[in-house]
């Protein structure tokens, strides 16, 4: 509202200063004391805000005095009505920002197992919507006020830090120490390491998904304390020249993977202490039977992936299940497997 009143204000305030001017330039024209339309804008400016009367160097007619009263009055009202609304527009922003502020920092104080994404760009907007329909909790760090703003537009409910991800004091404002994991994708590699190696340092146990703009630095990335790198140039390339060669397949994990109306899924379930699934065998677990999901592969905890397992594999605490099927049946085997969220 404030932003429309003001652009409202400067709107009036050109078509007056510019309405003015030609006021004085057809007036002028025609007698000795004739002027430009340049100085006659000049002149209707001084007068406007004030700082001078108009062409002193003329005699005052009548005429040109009443229009010259005309003019300044309406400039005034035009002018202080332009600025009351850019003042009440201040104000309102600086409101806005510190309400914003203290209402992120209170849901912040209270979020536990949050995601905390690093970048709010092109690939971050993507990261968030994803999230999103994934129903997770998360918080989001953007540097750009006016990205930041951009995003709260298209959705009120983000919690949005406006701060530079990669100093320490933001990731703990995020509450990295209570976050379950940490995605990063700033503009650089560089950025990217310096989130990655504080956010390992702050909460070793976090999951840290980093974004890599030149391949060659993945190594540093993982080495920093990443658990996973991915390069979107690489990975929309590999994916392109899938639909070229094999659509069907394509089309068939985006159903699985993202299709919100698709029942069916794969997913992964990591079967914790104390689960009725230690050491029994695929076949002894009855997963099958009570969700008639399909266990795609199988990796025990710091074991090579076993795909197609066997019915005689053995489940282990840590063993990592990935599963295809209807989804309602993953809520069963994460209860079973000892998964309390």
């Amino acid at each position: 509202m404030q932003r429309s009143r003001l652009l409202t204000g400067f709107i009036f305030l050109l078509v007056l200063i510019h309405l003015g001017a030609l006021g004085y330039y057809f007036i002028l024209t025609g007698t000795p004391h004739a002027r430009t339309f340049a100085e006659c804008l000049y002149r209707t400016i001084l007068i406007v805000t004030t700082v001078n009367e108009p062409f002193p160097d003329i005699p005052q007619t009548a005429g040109l005095k009443r229009y010259t009263i005309m003019v300044l009055i309406s400039g005034m009202g035009v002018v202080l009505y332009t600025v009351s609304t850019l003042a009440a527009f201040l104000i309102e922003l600086d409101l806005r920002s510190g309400a914003q502020h203290r209402k992120a920092k209170k849901m912040i104080e209270q979020l536990r197992d949050h995601i905390i994404v690093c970048g709010g760009g092109e690939t971050g907007e993507v990261i968030i919507r994803e999230l999103a329909n994934h129903g997770e909790i998360f918080v989001v760090i953007e540097r750009d006020a006016e990205r930041a703003q951009l995003l709260r537009d298209r959705d009120d409910g983000l919690v949005i830090i406006e701060a530079d991800a990669t100093q320490d004091d933001t990731l703990r404002s995020a509450g990295i120490e209570r976050a379950k994991g940490v995605i990063t994708s700033l503009h650089s590699d560089m950025e990217n390491l310096f989130v990655v190696i504080t956010a390992h340092q702050m909460n070793p146990s976090a999951k840290i998904v980093a974004r890599s703009v030149d391949p060659s630095t993945d190594h540093k990335l993982l080495r920093g304390g990443a658990h996973y790198v991915v390069a979107p140039n690489t990975i929309g390339a590999d994916r392109m020249v899938s639909a070229m060669v094999r659509p069907h397949v394509v089309t068939f994990m985006d159903r699985l993977l993202r299709d919100p109306l698709s029942m069916n899924r794969i997913d992964e379930v990591e079967v914790q202490a104390g689960s009725s699934l230690v050491g029994k065998t695929i076949s002894e677990s009855q997963i099958g039977a009570r969700t008639n999901l399909n266990i795609l592969a199988l990796q025990p905890r710091g074991d090579t992936i076993v795909c197609n397992p066997s019915s005689t594999e053995t489940i282990e605490e840590g063993t990592l299940l990935v599963m295809l099927g209807d989804r309602k049946g993953f809520e069963v085997v994460r209860t079973m497997a000892g998964v309390t969220k």
